[in-house]
């Protein structure tokens, strides 16, 4: 587990790939990093989801820089990349997630879901 601070914010990124964003008054919390939801979900030709998991997704990345982090998760599986870039907005106690996905496999795949966030189903 590690934890970026931007402002009042605290981004704990734990060793499974999970991340969550809270107020630096929660700085002491300790939540065990299954308890937070993955923080996007894939669904393939409307299959269901792959998330962060052994089966699924998994962190291979950390990168630190000024403007916040960018965080990289493989699927072998699928031969999928997603790559979450988290930007520290200056001046504000705000972080803004671009998700992005990269299918570097040889075969064609029909993306029927890519979603900031995971949904209960």
């Amino acid at each position: 587990m590690k934890q970026y601070i931007h402002r009042d914010m605290y981004l704990t990124v734990y060793d499974n790939g999970r991340f969550w964003v809270h107020p630096s008054v929660w700085k002491d919390v300790d939540y065990e990093s299954n308890s937070i939801r993955p923080n996007f979900e894939v669904n393939i030709a409307g299959n269901p989801w792959i998330v962060l998991c052994k089966e699924g997704f998994f962190l291979d990345k950390i990168i630190e820089c000024t403007q916040g982090l960018e965080l990289g998760y493989n699927c072998e599986k699928q031969e999928l990349y997603v790559t979450i870039r988290l930007e520290f907005v200056p001046g504000a106690n705000v972080i803004v997630q671009r998700n992005t996905i990269k299918n570097y496999g040889k075969r064609n795949c029909k993306l029927t879901r890519f979603s900031s966030c995971f949904m209960e189903h």
